[in-house]
């Protein structure tokens, strides 16, 4: 019980609840965006080391880390909102398709630091298992490239990229207030920055101690599957 707002006089849980909503679903939006835009990148990467595509595409990740969300929430409003009238600049939508079409240009900001980070990661992890002894074997034994890359990479390298995601994920969580607040989202971002406005205490304790829980629990479920998608970690359980 986090008692009620000053503002409204209304239960911290039923704002918290409300609001929790829409942030779920932008965050959800937003990583599924980051895993289907990095991992495809740094696979391309990986497998054209030191060329063209492996620098341009590298660059591009550091310049996607440089820009703070909130700046390419602004930069995507004027661009896609105002001057070509693509997306719709403010508010959720409702219904599925409209909620979608409503919430892709702070989908897109709240994704794009986080899908250099996870380009990266991934990159280097896939570059490391590319050096391993068992992939020039697979190689060797004149397997196609790309079950090699799929089956004995990518796989091998999930552990990592697992453990970027999962930070991936509660990074998303924590960085929803200024996207949301730039393309008036009513979620749990705008509802603490209301609340730090408004000095209500209540609703800013609450929305602070559910994002901490949201966050310790998407750490220990990611240490979870690290184990669970790292079968090294399972070789060396069983030769201790």
């Amino acid at each position: 019980n986090f008692g009620e707002s000053f503002r409204s006089n209304e239960s911290v849980v039923t704002l918290i609840l409300r609001a929790s909503g829409l942030t779920l679903q932008l965050v959800a939006y937003s990583f599924v965006i980051v895993l289907a835009v990095a991992i495809p990148l740094a696979l391309l990467a990986a497998t054209r080391q030191r060329s063209l595509v492996d620098r341009s595409i590298s660059a591009a990740a550091v310049m996607g880390i440089a820009a703070p969300p909130f700046v390419v929430s602004v930069f995507l409003l004027y661009v896609f909102g105002v001057r070509l009238g693509w997306f719709p600049v403010f508010g959720p939508g409702e219904g599925l398709v409209d909620r979608i079409y409503h919430l892709t240009l702070p989908a897109i900001a709240l994704a794009s630091a986080m899908i250099a980070l996870i380009l990266k990661v991934t990159r280097a992890s896939l570059i490391d298992v590319f050096d391993q002894e068992y992939i020039t074997f697979a190689r060797a034994r004149g397997l196609r490239p790309r079950k090699v890359l799929l089956t004995y990479g990518l796989r091998n390298g999930l552990g990592a990229v697992a453990t970027a995601a999962g930070l991936t994920l509660a990074s998303l969580l924590a960085s929803t207030a200024l996207v949301e607040e730039s393309f008036a989202i009513p979620g749990l971002g705008a509802l603490l920055v209301g609340a730090v406005k408004e000095q209500d205490l209540p609703v800013v304790q609450g929305v602070a101690l559910t994002l901490a829980a949201a966050i310790l629990l998407i750490t220990f479920i990611t240490d979870i599957l690290y184990v669970l998608l790292d079968p090294r970690l399972e070789l060396e359980d069983s030769l201790t």
